[in-house]
């Protein structure tokens, strides 16, 4: 009923025509501003509702723990000017990567984290990963984190992430070497 009222104001224009009260009662329900001007209005409840019929059920809201972002800094963190140059460096056509990432490091900078996706899909990643991971920084480690398949790089032996002593005690191997399986089960 509200999709048959919002497209009625469409089609008559919010000028000529005015939202029935069980629909200004539906869109505040779903979280749309009904104060709004009425083509504003008109706007957000078609958007939303588009997407709704869309998706073919309403959208429920995220109830998990969401995890907690990596500490932002900005204090050796390169231009956008920088971000920049590496987004046309990661082009195939390009082969500068390698020095680019030692410029960066002799520098004393971290890679920009808007670009570390980009250098996670490179193709021959591993030919570069000891040059970037370094380069990283806290903020890119945490992004690595969060999506498992990029996550596998930080666990490297070189990688000071995952190394044993830095796993929590109940995961550590014992002292005779064999690993702690209580929490596997």
């Amino acid at each position: 009923m509200i999709w048959q009222d919002l497209v009625k104001n469409a089609l008559l224009g919010v000028e000529n025509s005015s939202f029935t009260e069980p629909t200004l009662e539906g869109l505040a329900q779903l979280g749309v501003d009904t104060t709004r001007e009425a083509p504003l209005l008109l706007a957000d409840g078609a958007a939303l509702l588009a997407q709704m019929r869309r998706a073919g059920f309403l959208l429920k809201d995220f109830e998990g723990e969401m995890p907690m972002p990596g500490a932002a800094t900005n204090a050796n963190s390169t231009s956008l000017k920088t971000a920049y140059h590496l987004n046309l460096m990661l082009s195939p056509q390009i082969a500068v990567l390698p020095e680019f990432l030692y410029l960066l490091k002799k520098s004393g900078k971290k890679l920009p984290t808007s670009e570390i996706p980009a250098l996670m899909r490179l193709p021959d990643l591993p030919q570069y990963w000891q040059q970037i991971e370094p380069l990283l920084g806290e903020t890119g480690r945490w992004l690595l984190r969060q999506h498992p398949p990029w996550s596998a790089h930080l666990q490297d032996p070189s990688s000071s992430i995952g190394r044993r002593e830095h796993a929590p005690s109940g995961l550590r191997s014992s002292s005779s070497g064999e690993t702690n399986h209580r929490f596997c089960s």
